[in-house]
């Protein structure tokens, strides 16, 4: 039998310690009969029996901190989803503060994502309690997957630790309805184990919940009104304030958020086997593979799409090892038939640059080239002057000749009959 320990108080104050099932339970005086009826009671509920449904964040799941009223921080925080208000339109303290998501003040998306808070909310409010805690404190407990309701507040010790045991099944839902208020001592912990997950825990709180200095807590918070964070205080979930109050504030001091995403794989790209990428097998939301050359897929391990190089025609499926897929059998005679590749594999050719020319080389050459070009046409132009003027020669002396013998032939012709010349008519 597994015994855990408790802290209380003798009358004259000093720390008295003792065991039992629940002890850590409770920090008041228990008799030995109610802890043990307890302790039976609580150990006799049947694992079928801890069923629990998680509510369905919608549109708020993908933020990290949301608020009715304002968001405040100081700080280096880090919020690793989106950060959004509403009615409100008071965020403050981005920068220092650094959103990895959007930053959404007053807009429809977040209004939309405190309507989807508040269904959630319901929900987990509307849960059949599958154990009703006997004490407020969950320090040094183990629970199994279910959901857990106390009328008041609930708190957990400094340096105290609540571990959560999802018994090896990876949907495993914790809820924990809480009347009041929700209190995490300083360096307090939670841990989660066998399959269990932050983004399957909730904390349905009925007015306000506040994290200690240097805490680490698991789980979406739903809180009626505000949420307010110490310093460095470590969330693998999303605080969602205001559910039940236009007045729900989030502070925050140094903090870092970390929203939890659960997805499940998708139908790949066209040539791909199932998955994210195009043509191969991941966890993100993959391309079309239906052109040249497919889109890059999200995370997760690739595969070899059907229709041949990954990253080519089918793209690239993630940031895992590849690993080849065997053909498809289909047909009526169950042959195996390998898939028509969509796309025809383009090589792009690689052009290797040409080593740039120092400024000063360049603008040398550059005159060089331009004092070559303009002797060349000075040599032309000369040139084609000789000829015109060796040409102008040759025509002068032609019309020289041909006067010369315009001359002999008149000459020659006087003398053959001169009395033509001589003006005689008998």
């Amino acid at each position: 039998m597994s015994s855990s320990r408790c802290r209380t108080r003798a009358p004259d104050g000093a720390p008295v310690t003792r065991s039992g099932r629940l002890a850590g339970l409770s920090k008041k005086k228990v008799g030995v009969g109610l802890v043990s009826i307890l302790s039976m009671t609580a150990l006799a509920i049947p694992t079928s029996a801890l069923a629990a449904t998680a509510p369905d964040l919608g549109t708020a799941a993908p933020f990290g901190v949301l608020g009715a009223a304002s968001v405040t921080n100081t700080d280096t925080t880090i919020v690793g989803g989106d950060v959004g208000v509403y009615p409100g339109t008071s965020i403050t303290g981005f920068p220092p503060g650094i959103i990895l998501g959007t930053e959404h003040d007053a807009d429809a998306v977040a209004g939309q994502g405190e309507v989807d808070a508040l269904t959630a909310y319901n929900q987990a409010a509307g849960e059949a309690p599958t154990e009703v805690l006997p004490s407020n404190d969950l320090t040094g407990l183990t629970l199994a997957p279910g959901v857990y309701k106390n009328a008041s507040d609930v708190m957990l010790d400094t340096n105290g630790t609540l571990t959560l045991d999802g018994q090896g099944d990876p949907d495993s839902v914790f809820i924990f309805q809480i009347g009041s208020t929700l209190t995490t001592g300083s360096d307090s912990s939670i841990s989660y184990i066998n399959g269990a997950s932050p983004c399957n825990v909730f904390w349905q709180v009925g007015s306000s919940a506040t994290l200690g200095t240097g805490s680490n807590f698991v789980g979406t918070i739903l809180a009626n009104t505000s949420i307010s964070l110490d310093d460095s205080v470590t969330v693998a979930g999303r605080l969602l304030a205001g559910e039940g109050t236009s007045s729900g504030a989030v502070t925050l001091i140094g903090d870092t958020i970390s929203p939890s995403v659960c997805t499940t794989p998708t139908t790949g790209g066209t040539g791909g086997s199932t998955g994210t990428g195009t043509g191969t097998t991941g966890t993100g939301t993959g391309g079309t593979g239906t052109g040249t050359t497919g889109t890059t897929g999200g995370t997760g391990t690739g595969s070899t799409g059907g229709s041949g190089t990954s990253g080519t025609t089918g793209g690239t499926g993630g940031t895992g090892t590849p690993v080849t897929t065997p053909p498809v059998t289909t047909g009526p005679t169950g042959t195996p038939v390998t898939p028509t590749p969509v796309g025809t594999p383009v090589t792009t050719p690689v052009t290797t640059p040409t080593p740039g020319t120092p400024a000063g080389s360049k603008k040398a050459t550059t005159a060089k080239q331009r004092k070559a070009r303009l002797a060349k046409q000075r040599k032309a132009k000369a040139a084609k002057a000789r000829k015109a003027k060796a040409a102008k020669a040759r025509k002068a002396k032609a019309a020289k000749a041909r006067k010369a013998r315009i001359a002999k032939r008149a000459h020659h012709h006087v003398a053959q009959h001169p009395k033509h010349h001589a003006g005689f008519t008998g």
